[in-house]
């Protein structure tokens, strides 16, 4: 039997898209958990409370029911932080996009790895802070290579 528990977490928005007519689908970059998909009903409602909350890149502390397999469900959000200039930006949002995309192709999902996370959030604060993203991207890139069979001499 598949336990689940409700639980406070540190958490990055990695990505969203729309299920159904009005919910969404939302992975998260947990600390505690790993890379987490939750279900978050009614996510495309006018007025939805946690709209702020699931923004793509967002980082904040979160308080959701968190299963070991399957899908999970966000409650609330305790703090959260913006990353304006990463959101008015394309160039900002491709390379933190490509970012958290290796880190999702490089790590199965529901294993914790806090010094990654720590990691990504340390690249969303300098991309906006207004560091060279491909740089910061190259730095992963080559953090990443042995993961993807990429030996390095």
């Amino acid at each position: 039997m598949a336990t689940q528990t409700t639980a406070q977490f540190d958490g990055i928005i990695m990505f969203r898209k729309d299920y159904r007519e009005r919910d969404q689908l939302v992975k998260i970059f947990t600390r505690q958990f790993g890379k987490k998909m939750f279900y978050i009903r009614g996510a495309r409602k006018r007025g939805f409370k946690l709209a702020a909350a699931i923004l793509p890149f967002t980082k904040g502390v979160y308080v959701g029911l968190i299963r070991e397999k399957g899908l999970c469900y966000l409650n609330a959000e305790k703090s959260l932080t913006q990353f304006e200039k990463i959101n008015e930006d394309i160039e900002r949002n491709a390379y933190i996009t490509y970012i958290l995309n290796l880190i999702d192709s490089a790590f199965d999902d529901s294993v914790p790895i806090p010094i990654w996370f720590d990691m990504a959030s340390a690249a969303l604060e300098k991309i906006n802070a207004g560091f060279d993203p491909q740089i910061i991207a190259h730095i992963f890139e080559l953090q990443l290579y042995q993961l993807f069979g990429v030996q390095q001499e």
